[in-house]
């Protein structure tokens, strides 16, 4: 559900009011005891008009919270040279059920 909320953010705030629309890319990988999972695009990145209510992004930082306590992450940057790039970070052995 997480990586839903951050693909439909960066749809309706990325690309919808992109003229041309664009592309959303969605990369996993493994790092160390770690899996990132980010959720980028090409949009019109972090603006005033394109700002939502942050509900979104509030909602994704308490379920990590709730699911990992302090061992999870979640950074949300600029992405060159336009759009946005939102990581959420996990230590695999909570995906391993340990």
């Amino acid at each position: 559900m997480m990586m839903q909320t951050l693909v439909e953010n960066a749809i309706k705030h990325g690309l919808e009011p992109k003229t041309g629309g664009g592309t959303i890319w969605i990369l996993a990988r493994a790092h160390e005891n770690n899996v990132a999972v980010t959720i980028a695009d090409d949009g019109r990145g972090f603006s005033a008009e394109g700002a939502g209510t942050g509900i979104g992004l509030r909602n994704v930082r308490e379920r990590l919270r709730l699911a990992y306590g302090n061992n999870a992450n979640f950074h949300i940057v600029a992405n060159f040279p336009s759009g946005v790039a939102a990581t959420i970070t996990v230590p695999t052995s909570f995906l391993q059920g340990e």
